[in-house]
């Protein structure tokens, strides 16, 4: 090629060409004689090709001549550079302007001194152009035109990168890859498309391309243009569903430029890329139990609120320092009470391991609750942001029960990190929040705890046997610790001898519907500290017997219960136990029905004291429980009552058949009516007839009596008769005897 600038690359310039001639015998330019076909071929479909064209036209004497050359092929020929007598026209051909005179043969910006020289593009995507060639010359006689050429197909030089987020992800778990195409020019590569069909094994989840569109029904990324010196990316989530080796392969399959070391779709080359997992079935990792001896157990120290309540578990798991991605882990925690909480996690994202509260200077959590580690679940990798689910159940003697379960912040939450959490138990509580930490979502089933960058922790319970789903958004690392918090009811009754009581508030185990909570003794003078409902105290009189209601749930209970009969403070005089291990319808219950109802017969101490002393009763799954101290669970009640003095007295009313107009012979029959009156039972009840007549005297039995048996039935009997005696009559009932009388003359003369 010449080396003038007469083409649209001044790379064409001196550059080696393609030459040829083209002869005619000369006559119409229409004749087959004066025609031909010129084609260039290409070893991959080129766009938009440019043609740089150099001596078109010649001379015969100083007359010039030229082949004009006229696009056969589709597309449109627009011109891009070239000297004013190289001419283009509308009907897609080039050619030497006719007629002008010339001395040269080689290519110029002068029309009388060279021949032309220009540059042509071929618009669409070609294998190949086809130009019909014509001679045109001066006059009738032949000539020939010998042009170079220089043909460019415009390059971009795409390449493709691919990797994957994790390499040995375990079945269920969601894997990324991630392509990356780098355009290296030096051309913008139009109609750029990569094939990324997920192979067997892997599910298709999302797709986020940073430029253009991807199917995954076909697999097809359809960018668009990529610009030179771009490199788009396109994230493709899976899901992995079986195991062992799989490799997932992507390839540019569409550019609209020539690729100079590739060809798209051809199955190799840098456009060509993969990227394999090989998988497992997940791991089931089973930690040994945890208890106060692997680091579990109340704190120990620190300002928190709820120390003597919150039961820390901690995640010791043997020599397994992290829990990885689709693993599932089991683990078990014995509490000192007999309760045993188990749990499991499952659907882990990201690796998670053990955290101990205080390994970063930051966190607040030690100094609130202390002494309890290793009490997180943490991000294993600094930056990523696993979440799994870990559900929890309990049982408490081999019952199955519910509790409230603590979620805590254990590491600090710095600004743009956060920690969530959902329940499928109850609604979240927030029991404590320390520092410049946002709470959000109290009340509900979702909280999320945000940082801000200056630190804190937070508590919020859930009642029942929650699932919880935890999400951990880490800009380092974050982690969750875990506890249940175990109730406490305790005693009212005044500390000073009785001691106080308090009982852990698991399961059903109850004295009447509920119990309150409380975080210490009421030492209340009245036993009035809070609402006691599970025991209706009747009546009570030095020396008489009363039944006492006890009401209460929970299977496999056992009644204590003490009254302080002689009020010296304390319930530890003789006869004050009036219950030991009694259950609902066994020894003891009086009723012998397991109906909800244990009924205490107890007789009143015929020398109790009359002032105000007080009564006391716990139910618990253990037995031998003492008057004071804790108590694993259940609940303790405390009343304040007065026993009445006795005071017994009887009433006896005497009343006759006939007292007017008595003849003698007649029988009057006397009727005797003795009422209880006091508020003690009489016993031995005898009764005679002084009678001043002077017949045989009347002789009222009361082994005979009618009994009426006022409330509460059942209290007066006469269980031995014969004897001349009633055996015994309770406050309020009534005796009714009987006994005749024959009248005599003399009492009638007498007016007896």
């Amino acid at each position: 090629m010449n080396t003038i600038n007469a083409w649209s690359e001044t790379a064409v310039q001196g550059r080696a060409s393609l030459v040829d001639t083209f002869q005619w015998p000369g006559g119409p330019t229409s004749s087959s004689g004066n025609r031909g076909t010129y084609t260039v071929s290409f070893n991959k479909p080129v766009t938009n090709p440019v043609f740089h064209i150099d001596r078109v036209g010649g001379y015969s004497g100083s007359v010039s001549n030229s082949s004009k050359w006229i696009l056969a092929s589709s597309g449109t020929m627009y011109r891009l550079a070239g000297v004013d007598h190289f001419d283009t026209f509308a009907d897609n051909s080039f050619i030497r302007t006719i007629g002008d005179t010339t001395t040269n043969s080689e290519s110029s910006f002068s029309t009388a001194n060279g021949t032309a020289a220009g540059s042509v593009l071929i618009s669409g995507t070609h294998s190949s152009v086809s130009f019909t060639v014509e001679g045109h010359s001066v006059g009738s006689g032949g000539a020939s035109d010998q042009i170079e050429m220089v043909v460019c197909a415009p390059q971009a030089d795409l390449s493709l990168a691919k990797s994957v987020d994790n390499a040995t992800p375990t079945t269920g778990q969601d894997v990324t890859f991630t392509l990356t195409l780098t355009n290296d020019g030096p051309e913008d590569a139009p109609n750029v498309q990569v094939t990324d069909l997920l192979p067997a094994g892997l599910t298709f989840v999302s797709a986020t391309p940073s430029q253009g569109t991807y199917t995954s029904g076909t697999g097809v990324w359809d960018i668009g243009t990529v610009a030179n010196g771009t490199s788009p990316t396109l994230q493709i989530v899976a899901t992995v569903n079986s195991t062992g080796s799989i490799t997932n392969t992507a390839e540019v399959t569409a550019s609209g430029y020539v690729d100079p070391d590739s060809t798209p779709g051809d199955g190799g080359g840098d456009d060509y890329a993969s990227a394999g997992i090989t998988s497992s079935a997940p791991s089931n990792i089973s930690c040994p139990a945890g208890s106060t001896a692997t680091g579990s157990g109340y704190a120990s120290g620190g300002s928190g609120g709820f120390g003597d309540e919150v039961f820390w578990f901690d995640w010791n798991c043997g020599g397994t320092t992290s829990f990885p991605a689709g693993s599932t882990v089991a683990k078990s925690w014995s509490l000192p009470n007999g309760t045993i909480v188990s749990a499991t996690i499952t659907g882990i994202t990201q690796s998670i391991s053990p955290y101990s509260s205080g390994d970063w200077t930051g966190d607040m959590f030690p100094s609130v609750y202390g002494g309890v580690n290793p009490v997180g679940l943490i991000n294993t990798v600094s930056g990523e942001d696993p979440s799994y689910t870990l559900s929890f159940s309990v049982t408490h003697g081999g019952v199955p029960v519910a509790l409230d379960f603590v979620a805590a912040e254990v590491e600090e939450t710095a600004s743009a990190e956060s920690l969530s959490i959902t329940t499928s138990a109850s609604a979240f509580e927030l029991l404590e929040q320390f520092g410049s930490i946002t709470v959000s979502g109290a009340g509900t089933s979702s909280v999320t705890i945000t940082g801000s960058g200056a630190g804190g922790t937070a508590l919020v319970s859930s009642h029942g046997s929650p699932t919880f789903n935890v999400a951990l958004t880490a800009g380092g690392k974050q982690a969750f610790g875990f506890g249940v918090r175990l109730k406490r009811d305790f005693s009212d009754a005044p500390t000073s001898g009785y001691g106080g009581g308090d009982h852990r508030r698991i399961g059903s185990w109850l004295i009447g519907a509920d119990a309150t909570t409380e975080m210490a003794d009421y030492n209340d003078a009245n036993a009035a500290g809070d609402t006691d409902d599970g025991v209706v105290l009747p009546a009570m009189v030095q020396g008489e017997p009363v039944i006492i209601p006890v009401t209460v749930s929970g299977a496999g209970g056992y009644l204590q219960a003490w009254i302080d009969w002689n009020g010296d403070g304390s319930f530890g005089g003789a006869g004050e136990q009036i219950a030991s291990d009694i259950q609902d319808g066994g020894a003891g219950d009086s009723d012998g029905t397991a109906n909800g109802t244990i009924e205490l017969a107890v007789t009143v101490p015929a020398t109790a004291i009359t002032t105000q002393t007080f009564a006391r009763f716990r139910w618990s799954t253990a037995t031998g429980v003492a008057s004071s101290g804790s108590a694993n669970d259940g609940e303790i009640e405390d009343y304040a009552l007065t026993v009445t003095a006795a005071a017994p007295a009887l009433s006896i009313t005497k009343t006759a058949s006939d007292t007017t107009d008595v003849t003698a012979g007649q029988t009057i029959t006397y009727t005797y009516t003795i009422t209880n009156t006091g508020n003690q039972t009489i016993s031995a009840i005898r009764l005679s007839d002084a009678h001043g007549g002077s017949g045989t005297a009347p002789a009222p039995d009361a082994d005979s009596a009618t009994l009426t048996d006022n409330a509460p039935a059942g209290d007066s009997a006469n269980a031995t008769t014969g004897d001349g005696e009633w055996d015994a009559l309770a406050p309020g009932d009534v005796l009714t005897v009987t006994a005749p009388y024959t009248v005599t003359q003399n009492d009638v003369d007498t007016l007896q």
